[in-house]
């Protein structure tokens, strides 16, 4: 019993530990019941990788409805496209782990979607791409640290396979800016 006892406060004690270390999502998921033991490291991307995801498609489904310019809709349908498959995939790979993803972005992402709602054309795209540009910043940083040290292979690999997609987005946005008035 006294070495349970230990393996529940280890596990508390890092978990708790884990979450004051990285940008928590607005609504921590909980582990599911027999889950494998993952790496604290690793399940804290998963939870991170799936928040941002979601921030991401949530924004760039704001962008498909208001967006003043053509191309910045295309850009936001390839955003949607892109991060939900990467989500499901993401979603899939923790299940079979026993890892719960987010359900909710990031805060940063969910407070930006909001201040973003109240703005209007070319000074929306711009505040838009703008967004982009940061949030996929953050991600490849994310997606790096997992694919060069995860320990989990399977979320190792996802991480390396998934990291040209969002350094692809890193280079769309950027691309778009010029020219954008904000």
């Amino acid at each position: 019993m006294n070495f349970r006892r230990q393996s529940i406060l280890s596990i508390a004690l890092v978990t708790a530990l884990g979450a004051a270390a990285l940008p928590a999502p607005a609504q921590q998921p909980q582990a599911q019941p027999g889950a494998q033991k993952v790496p604290s490291a690793d399940a804290a991307f998963v939870r991170d990788a799936s928040a941002a995801g979601l921030g991401e498609i949530g924004l760039s489904q704001l962008a498909s409805q208001k967006a003043a310019s053509d191309e910045v809709k295309n850009f936001a349908g390839t955003m949607i496209t892109d991060h939900t498959a990467a989500n499901q995939k993401l979603a899939s790979i923790a299940q079979g782990k026993g890892i719960a993803v987010s359900t909710e972005p990031m805060k940063a992402q969910a407070a930006a979607a909001n201040s973003l709602k109240q703005s209007q054309g070319t000074q929306f795209d711009a505040k838009y791409i703008s967004l982009m540009k940061k949030d996929h910043a953050k991600a490849i940083e994310l997606f790096k640290k997992e694919a060069n040290t995860g320990q989990d292979p399977e979320l190792k690999a996802f991480a390396a396979e998934t990291l040209p997609t969002i350094e692809h987005h890193a280079d769309m946005a950027a691309k778009l800016t010029p020219g954008m008035k904000g």
